[in-house]
């Protein structure tokens, strides 16, 4: 039995529910404010996971758990609405020019103010639920095994009604609403099964919130913090519309006549603008021979497609992930657009272009333009790699043509723009026979399957002809100037940068340099980058030195504090193998967004299960928690040793055209559950390793919690943001499985010593 008084589950099961709404709604906030880039991401997860280890820290010197955790319980879904609110007003706050990024060290501290607080509560709260556990006369480590596993199951049912319900249907306010009534009388239950006064409070907190719910005050709260958010992030701007989808948050602003729709606070298309679609068109369309069948990766209802249309164009397909794009701006497309829409000659689907493109035939399109944002994600590098330009290369037919656009500058060419360009140029040319360039604000490369096939000549392209008539000289000569084109085309081409690879995705960090360097920040991307060359031996010898520090203690050397070190290494892997999976598993299927719930579900149940088979082993008739231990670090060794071994050698070692098929994906699953497995089975087997030093179950649970979320936080810092864009994915594989076996050797020796004073 996991628990013998089981109304008692509610409570530790609402803990995990409110954990990650409250991780997930202020997440996606902070990244609509400092429109995240990989950097942000990283810097989100490890201010929530520094705030857990806080609050789990300070709960070990808190007296009278059961009271401390009913106000957490009450105060912490009021703290997460005022921190939303917080964040959606923080542009007020600080000295931003409207639409300028916010600097480096402004987002750190705005992520720490408004992560930190609530993570802390969320962390406060499992030490303290711990002790209330250890009164029923389990020993402390079984005590804090039942929470643990009741807790991860919360986050597993949370991650699922947000990702199904919650996320689809609701946004940041009334997402909170839902889960502190839900919470509220899970606690409630939970309060009631265990004989303690304040049921009745709690079932009253999650009245309050039903009953704001039902009259509209959510609703009101809504709409107004979002039109302040967006009266500091687009002032003179009309907000039109505001929705949150599976991807993304999305807002339409109108300034006059023309549209913007915007995503996580990116601009991300303008309409209607035939003057800004012009040049690419013009330019693409006076090729010879003139391309018929054309693909569109991403972009949305860009003005691009009627002015597409005026040509003899047998087919155009536009691929756009999020439906909510079209669905937030065909209201107001004007009736141009909206024809161009209707015309048979245009498919629109919703689907990831990567995944379209492995599926369709050789020489589908006589040309494909993509129209992606810049690579400052792992998401949106996918569309900036050698491997996407091989798969597009393989649909063009023989004398097929590709457009790629990424930021630039008409002028400006230093060496941070040079190396970000010049790797783009290396990834396209080691693919296409043919590369040009035009210098622009968005610069433009083109690539053909045949030399010669791409004319940027001014008087050429003038001279053939077009629907509405010729094309004026000067407007060609005012798209493309020959010089500029000459002078980036011979720069680029004595590039020396590697190539964007799907394993190694060098153009995060590149784009990030260029991004510092034009904004002005400092965000220590130049340090990063010098780490590219180095051997992954080194970073793994310097980590080595930190762990074997961590064990010194004011008194020298801690011997004693070896279990605590290998549960923080444990939570550092667990999350470096989650983010080098979603990166791994983004490369290869390419449609992560519509997974990554499945995935994060997957390892949370793994938690769950190993908190179960932890709880086993720490039965009083099978009290072996240090070798069981000791097992599963060896154990966790070798998973992050296959990522190397299996994972990257056997799923990206085929062709991007050839995807493995479901039963690679079930396998994926399948690591992610064993990687959560290991990870709930380890924080048990600690704590129980810890009893007879520390006794008390809220303290075990405090000090493991800490250490555990400490280990996660710098792991999601530095599994996403450093290893896997310096050292590519299987080298990230050989850092962690180095890391994670020293400290199976580190506690293997404190085994031995166990053994030693025993004998």
């Amino acid at each position: 039995m996991i628990w013998p008084r089981k109304p008692a589950m509610w409570l530790f099961l609402g803990m995990g529910f409110h954990a990650l709404a409250a991780q997930v709604v202020l997440l996606r906030e902070l990244l609509v404010l400092v429109a995240g880039h990989e950097l942000s991401i990283g810097m989100i997860m490890a201010s929530w996971l520094t705030g857990i280890f806080a609050g789990a820290w300070g709960a070990t010197r808190i007296r009278g758990s059961f009271r401390a955790l009913f106000w957490l319980l009450v105060i912490s879904p009021v703290l997460c609405m005022g921190l939303l609110l917080g964040v959606r007003h923080l542009r007020f706050l600080i000295s931003v020019p409207p639409g300028a990024p916010i600097s480096a060290l402004g987002s750190m501290l705005a992520m720490v103010g408004f992560l930190l607080p609530q993570a802390a509560l969320v962390g406060a709260m499992f030490p303290m639920a711990s002790a209330l556990a250890a009164g029923g006369g389990d020993s402390p480590a079984q005590a804090i095994g039942r929470v643990y596993f009741w807790e991860a199951l919360g986050s597993l049912l949370g991650g699922l009604a947000l990702s199904f319900w919650m996320i689809p249907h609701l946004q940041g306010p009334g997402i909170l609403a839902w889960t502190g009534m839900l919470t509220s009388f899970l606690a409630a239950l939970g309060v009631w099964g265990l004989s303690r006064p304040g049921g009745l409070g709690l079932g009253l907190v999650g009245v309050f919130w039903g009953v704001s719910l039902a009259g509209g005050l959510v609703s009101l709260i809504q709409e107004w913090s979002a039109q302040r958010r967006w009266g500091a992030l687009h002032p003179g701007m009309e907000r039109l519309v505001t929705v949150d989808s599976p991807y993304q948050n999305i807002e339409l602003g109108r300034l006059e006549a023309q549209f913007t729709l915007f995503g996580n606070g990116r601009p991300m298309l303008t309409f209607p603008d035939p003057v800004g679609a012009a040049p690419l068109v013009r330019i693409l369309m006076h090729q010879e021979p003139m391309p018929k069948k054309i693909l569109l990766v991403g972009g949305g209802p860009a003005s691009s497609i009627p002015l597409l249309l005026e040509y003899p164009v047998e087919l155009i397909r536009l691929v756009e992930l999020d439906p909510k794009v079209f669905e937030v701006s065909r209201p107001f497309l004007s009736p141009e657009l909206r024809r161009a829409l209707e015309d048979p000659r245009l498919q629109v689907e919703h689907l990831d272009a990567r995944f379209l493109i492995s599926k369709l035939p050789p020489g589908s399109f006589d040309a494909a333009v993509v129209q992606m944002g810049d690579p400052s994600t792992s998401l949106l590098n996918r569309f900036h790699t050698l491997e996407f330009f091989q798969g597009l290369n393989r649909i063009l037919g023989p004398d097929g043509l590709l457009v790629h656009g990424v930021s630039g500058s008409v002028h400006y060419l230093g060496p941070e723009l040079e190396r970000f360009l010049g790797m783009i140029y290396r990834s396209l040319e080691a693919v296409f026979p043919e590369v040009r360039v035009i210098p622009g604000e968005k610069t433009l490369f083109w690539a053909a399957k045949n030399k010669g096939r791409i004319s940027l000549e001014p008087n050429v392209l003038a001279g053939r002809p077009s629907p509405g008539g010729q094309i004026p000289k000067a407007l060609f000569f005012t798209w493309i100037q020959p010089y500029q084109v000459g002078l980036w085309e011979e720069t680029l081409s004595r590039s020396r940068e590697e190539p964007n690879l799907d394993e190694h995705p060098r153009s995060i960090i590149h784009f990030l340099a260029l991004w510092e360097k034009l904004s002005g920040t400092n965000l220590g991307v130049q340090t990063l980058k010098s780490l590219e060359g180095l051997p992954w031996g080194w970073i793994l010898c310097g980590l080595g030195l930190l762990l074997t520090a961590s064990l010194w203690g004011g008194r020298g050397f801690n011997l004693e504090r070896i279990p605590l070190v290998a549960l923080g290494v444990t939570g550092f892997t667990a999350m470096a193998q989650e983010m080098v999976c979603l990166y791994l598993y983004q490369a290869v299927w390419g449609y992560l967004y519509s997974k990554v719930g499945l995935l994060v579900g997957v390892f949370m149940a793994g938690l769950a299960a190993g908190g179960m088979w932890a709880k086993g082993i720490l039965s009083p008739w099978r009290r072996n928690s240090l070798g069981a231990l000791l097992g599963v670090q060896a154990g966790m060794t070798l998973l992050c040793a296959s990522i190397p071994l299996l994972w990257v050698s056997r799923l990206l070692s085929g062709s991007i055209w050839e995807p493995p098929g479901p039963e690679a994906e079930a396998a994926v699953c399948f690591w992610m559950f064993l990687a959560g497995f290991a990870t709930g089975g380890s924080f048990p087997l600690a704590c129980g390793v810890l009893e007879k030093g520390l006794g008390s179950a809220g303290l075990i649970a405090g000090k493991a919690s800490a250490w555990d979320h400490l280990g996660a936080a710098i792991g999601a810092l530095l599994g996403g943001v450093v290893l896997v864009p310096t050292l590519g994915l299987a080298r990230s594989g050989w850092v962690l499985a180095g890391l994670q076996a020293m400290a199976t050797l580190w506690l293997g020796a404190y085994f031995l010593a166990g053994q030693t004073r025993r004998g």
